[in-house]
Parts: structure tokens; sequence; C-alpha cells
């Protein structure tokens, strides 16, 4: 794993969807697992602009996400299904039949699961995935709020050693 740090987030997200269409230039049909929430958005805009002006077709993409609300259907405008199309889907090249979300709406989620999981073996899993910061970001932020209205070496008995101590915290937002 590499880990990258960017000055901000317009930056990060350019840097990000450089590292995606790298992958669908290189592997025209990839499997990309994708995200959503707000770190991605910068990235989808990036990668839609990129296929607006023809420099990067995501035709024979395969798309996965990981997860869906349960009992939301796909155009339920708080579902992950309607995030994707609203921010990349409905703004590049790529085949409706190739996005994948799991099906929030299946009677039996234990089976939709099993079935999800299935689908992604047979795809031999991802080639590249986009993860969001999501709960991480929040902890972080709370530990060095923490942090520093106490001080930092107030912080010192909770973490080993000084190294440990978060200094600062990463903000895409």
């Amino acid at each position: 794993m590499r880990i990258y740090q960017e000055a901000d987030y317009a930056a990060m997200s350019r840097r990000c969807a450089n590292l995606i269409s790298a992958e669908v230039i290189r592997k025209p049909d990839c499997v990309l697992g994708l995200a959503t929430g707000s770190t991605p958005v910068g990235i989808y805009h990036q990668l839609a602009e990129w296929n607006r002006k023809g420099d990067l077709s995501f035709w024979d993409v395969i798309t996965v996400n990981l997860d869906e609300y349960r009992g939301l259907a796909p155009t339920h405008t708080q579902s992950y299904r309607d995030f994707m199309q609203k921010n990349l889907f409905d703004h590049i090249d790529i085949r409706q039949e190739n996005t994948y979300v799991p099906n929030g709406m299946a009677q039996d989620p234990e089976e939709e699961c099993s079935r999800y999981d299935s689908m992604l073996r047979a795809l031999g899993g991802t080639d590249l995935q986009l993860l969001g910061l999501g709960v991480l970001k929040g902890l972080i932020q709370a530990v060095q709020k923490a942090l520093t209205v106490l001080g930092r070496e107030t912080g010192q008995p909770v973490f080993q050693c000084e190294i440990q101590i978060p200094a600062a915290a990463a903000e895409f937002l």
C-alpha cells in the first residue's frame, strides 16, 4: 500500500482520479471497487470531466460497490445506488449492466450477501478498490481535538510513545 499526502481536497481528488484512470487505461475491462460518501465526490467529478473530454472511457469497466442501505429502493434519494448514479454513472459512458450495487430491497439479506459475494468471486475480485475515510476521519479528528484541548502531554498515557500521538488529522472536506 502507498500513502500519498496532498495539499488539499482538490489535489487529493486529482491524484486518486489519476490512479483510477491509469488502471482503466491499463486494463479497460477492469473491476473497480467504488465508495460512497463525501470523500470520493471530487474524484468522480474529475473522472467524469476526463470522460466528457474523451480522454477516458468506462465502456468496458465493471464497478462494484460494497454496501447499500437495507430497505431502500435503488431510486431512493438516500440509497447508495442513487448516489453513484448522480455522482458518477450518469456522467460517464459506462454500461449500466456493468455497475453493481447490492440490492437493498432483497427479502433475504443473508441470501443477497451470499449472491453478491459469489458475483464478486466470479469477477475475480476488484482490480482497484477506492475507500473513503468515513468513521475513521471522525475518530482522527476527535483524538486530534482532544489532544489539542488537553495538551499533547495529557495524551501521553493513552499512547505508548510520542511518535504514536497524532499530530494532525487528514482533512478532505
